[in-house]
């Protein structure tokens, strides 16, 4: 973040000689902040004006959780961006130096990937069970005609899923011990 922070700065000192400057000053200015720009990926809006700030976003507290909104803060705002981990009275938070802009773009982009990657990471969960048979012999088991049109579908991308899966047998350890309730 000190680097993208320094660049940023410098990006600014060339934006103004660009603006102020005259003949081959300005152009020179004009030239070289359009290479910094494009080999940092700053905008004009970066350059201009937006002060960068910190800012915080609620996390789960789940790792993959923050994996993922390190991945959509890599996207928006580049893969050196720093992201830090703060707890605040038991709430996991990721915190970021960054503009107003990008922040909003982050939480917009954030909550609506996160949302997505809950019902998929369920859908993977459940095949998994399925692909390798963890049920209870108690578990009841529902057909086809039971289900609504969108428990049907769900049901089969879980098959589809599952098929794809490898399987995997364990072994039992306890010889010829009855099943028990813990």
């Amino acid at each position: 973040m000190e680097d993208h922070y320094k660049y940023l700065q410098l990006a600014k000192k060339l934006k103004a000689l660009a603006d102020r400057g005259v003949d081959g000053e300005k152009f020179n200015a004009t030239q070289k902040l359009a290479e910094l720009m494009e080999k940092h990926g700053f905008t004009m809006e970066d350059v201009e004006g937006e002060e960068i700030n910190c800012y915080l976003f609620d996390l789960d507290g789940e790792r993959t959780t923050e994996r993922l909104f390190a991945q959509i803060v890599s996207t928006v705002c580049g893969a050196g961006q720093e992201i830090y981990r703060i707890v605040e009275k038991g709430q996991i938070k990721g915190a970021v130096d960054t503009t107003v802009s990008r922040s909003i773009e982050i939480e917009a982009k954030f909550g609506f990937y996160h949302g997505i990657f809950k019902r998929e990471v369920n859908l993977f969960y459940t095949a998994f069970i399925n692909a390798n048979n963890l049920f209870h012999e108690d578990c009841k088991k529902i057909t086809v005609g039971e289900m609504t049109r969108e428990e049907l579908e769900k049901a089969l991308q879980i098959q589809k899923m599952a098929k794809l899966m490898d399987k995997h047998d364990y072994k039992k350890q306890i010889k010829n011990d009855p099943p028990q309730y813990c």
